[in-house]
């Protein structure tokens, strides 16, 4: 990314491009959509206890993991204060929403909106699929490097977030990230998820049996919780590498080359998924309208998407999703060179430039 600048555009400047109605907030909509989401999570969670035999649990159990995705969307969406007009109602439905895939309502407020949004990309404050620099891998252990690569890899997407995000930043985050007036908070909300997982492994022990459907404890715990909590991790790490990994997308490590302009809008990406996809998962990839203000809810995010798009197409990152672009983008994205803003393969070669980026489009539109 040769000649990249710093844009002087201030948050103020971007929003203004988004229409008003675009913020407004429904309490009507948000909570249709809210007990929808509980309803099918909480569905298909009794429908994979019910079911006699196994790829019937099976079945149920992916469905269970992808319900439980959405509704974490729209618990997101709560935690911003977007999703209903009512701060403490948007806070209560983020801490429900949040509760099937395990995550503390403060931890994430604290590492996704006191973070991650005020400090897109920039590498010393994101804490979320941070690209190394050739001279930060190279000095890495072997078994570092290998899980490193493990990681940016189709099959280990899951366990970076696992590791590196839910245990280190949302469940565990160290006093530099609670402070000591806030850590009743953490720990509140800890116990509370805390309660929910004893909770939902006691249902799931003893619910076979409660509805003449006997199977192992174990076999009840691994299609009800373990596996679609595997899952999830597996599909939150995927769509925010998408949301913040491209050929076009910089990484910053020197503030003053950061801006919110390079970070918001240069920083994110608007992925396009075949068919209804998008709307299944709640607009979450229309990303760079929600990073622009997170405060527009997401039955709303398409419109604002829109906006985004007229407003600053030369700078708006749009990736048609295809598994070839996908593999490819995991191909050229592997390091970062942050003085000359390119990104690299593991042994050091640039792979992001205007060739790679035409190329790149070339292998989605074909798909």
């Amino acid at each position: 990314m040769p000649g990249l600048q710093s844009n002087s555009l201030r948050a103020s400047d971007v929003r203004a491009n988004i229409p008003a109605a675009a913020r407004r907030r429904s309490t009507v909509k948000g909570l249709f959509l809210f007990s929808v989401g509980v309803g099918l999570y909480s569905g298909t969670l009794v429908a994979t206890v019910l079911s006699p035999w196994w790829p019937l649990k099976l079945a149920f159990s992916l469905a269970n993991a992808f319900f439980l995705s959405t509704l974490f969307v729209i618990g997101h969406d709560a935690c911003h204060d977007a999703f209903v007009s009512y701060r403490w109602l948007n806070a209560v439905l983020a801490r429900i929403a949040f509760l099937p895939s395990w995550h503390s309502y403060a931890g994430w407020q604290h590492s996704h909106n006191h973070i991650h949004h005020v400090w897109t990309n920039l590498r010393q404050k994101d804490c979320v699929w941070v690209p190394l620099s050739k001279e930060e891998y190279d000095r890495l252990p072997g078994w570092r490097r290998a899980l490193h690569r493990r990681y940016r890899s189709l099959p280990g997407l899951g366990a970076y977030y696992f590791l590196e995000v839910y245990l280190a930043k949302i469940i565990f985050p160290g006093k530099e990230y609670r402070g000591h007036k806030s850590a009743w908070r953490f720990l509140a909300d800890d116990l509370f998820v805390a309660s929910f997982i004893a909770a939902q492994a006691g249902f799931l022990a003893y619910a076979p049996s409660w509805f003449g459907t006997p199977c192992p404890v174990v076999e009840s715990l691994f299609f009800g919780q373990w596996l679609p909590f595997t899952i999830w991790n597996w599909l939150i790490a995927f769509l925010i590498l998408l949301h913040h990994t491209h050929p076009r997308i910089p990484w910053f490590d020197v503030p003053q080359e950061w801006s919110f302009y390079n970070g918001q809008i240069r920083g994110t990406s608007h992925v396009v998924f075949p068919g209804p996809i998008n709307w299944l998962i709640h607009n979450i990839m229309e990303h760079t309208a929600h990073h622009a203000d997170s405060r527009v809810p997401l039955y709303h995010l398409v419109a604002a998407q829109k906006s985004m798009r007229q407003a600053f197409s030369d700078d708006i990152v749009e990736h048609r999703f295809s598994l070839r672009s996908f593999r490819y983008l995991l191909k050229v994205c592997q390091l970062y060179d942050y003085r000359n803003h390119c990104w690299m393969n593991w042994a050091g070669e640039p792979t992001s430039s205007s060739t790679i980026d035409v190329e790149l489009n070339q292998v989605e539109s074909t798909l």
